[in-house]
């Protein structure tokens, strides 16, 4: 037996969420995501949908985002692994600790150990 129609539910749905995310507070969405993570989130992030849940005994909302993420893994020529960077940007790099310091090497670098040099 429908009360209502489910449309108008979703409708309102979309509205509430809508209000919440019109409301944000990027700067401390920011600074949690770089506390957490380690990374700075600019323009490259998109709301994907949001729930109500329950989190500790209360309502919660739940918002998901879809974030651009550029990401680099430095591996050694016998297939370890090096480092890893994440960015979300082209200007700011986070990077775990690598297991060794290793500079990458120059293209002509690579070459000239195959003999095919200058």
């Amino acid at each position: 037996m429908r009360l209502t129609d489910s449309a108008i539910i979703k409708q309102g749905e979309r509205e509430l969420f809508d209000n919440i995310l019109a409301e944000l507070d990027w700067e401390v969405v920011d600074a949690v995501i770089k506390e957490k993570h380690g990374l700075e989130v600019e323009e490259d992030v998109s709301f994907r949908a949001g729930d109500l849940v329950v989190a500790d005994g209360q309502v919660a909302y739940k918002l998901e985002f879809e974030v651009k993420l550029n990401l680099s893994i430095l591996i050694d020529r016998e297939g370890n692994y090096l480092s890893l960077k994440a960015s979300t940007s082209k200007h700011t790099d986070t990077q775990e600790s690598p297991d060794s310091e290793a500079e990458p090497r120059q293209q002509e670098d690579i070459g000239s150990e195959k003999g095919e040099g200058s």
